[in-house]
């Protein structure tokens, strides 16, 4: 879990807070990293879930808008809440993921913990 590499960073990197506020969703969303989007994309399994000829390019703002209505869709359908990945660097706060689901903000807050730790070293 990413708490036990994160421990190791002081201050501590990345915090994930659970929210259902949908504007600060959006926010967090907005200023996602194509990487970050993309590890979204993936993990809520979008290319195996559609036909190659229903799902837009996901790198254009269709594909983006489309990301973004598979998020809420996958938190309508669970009713859950959202996560929110966010990375404290020299005392300034940004988010930097959003999620539906806790497992995948753990697993994305773990993998820019370590590579906070490679970088440092």
């Amino acid at each position: 879990m990413y708490t036990e590499i994160n421990a190791r960073l002081s201050p501590p990197f990345c915090e994930i807070s659970e929210t259902r506020d949908r504007m600060r969703v959006h926010r967090a969303f907005e200023a996602m990293t194509p990487q970050a989007r993309k590890f979204l994309w993936n993990w809520l399994e979008i290319d195996s879930r559609f036909e190659s000829r229903e799902i837009p390019e996901a790198a254009t703002a269709t594909g983006q808008e489309f990301l973004w209505f598979e998020l809420l869709h996958a938190a309508d359908r669970n009713g859950r809440p959202f996560y929110i990945v966010q990375e404290n660097i020299e005392g300034e706060t940004d988010q930097v993921f959003v999620s539906s689901d806790l497992a995948s903000a753990n697993n994305f807050a773990r993998n820019r913990a370590e590579q906070r730790l490679r970088s440092a070293a």
